[in-house]
């Protein structure tokens, strides 16, 4: 029960970030790619 209800903050809080900070991710996967 806890899990799910979790579940969807942890989704939400990751959207206001990359939402926030579009070119911090776009950063995060042009670094992953180069490794």
């Amino acid at each position: 029960m806890n899990k799910k209800k979790l579940n969807p903050s942890i989704l939400n809080t990751h959207r206001m970030s990359y939402e926030k900070i579009p070119e911090a991710y776009d950063m995060m996967t042009k670094e992953t790619k180069v490794c």
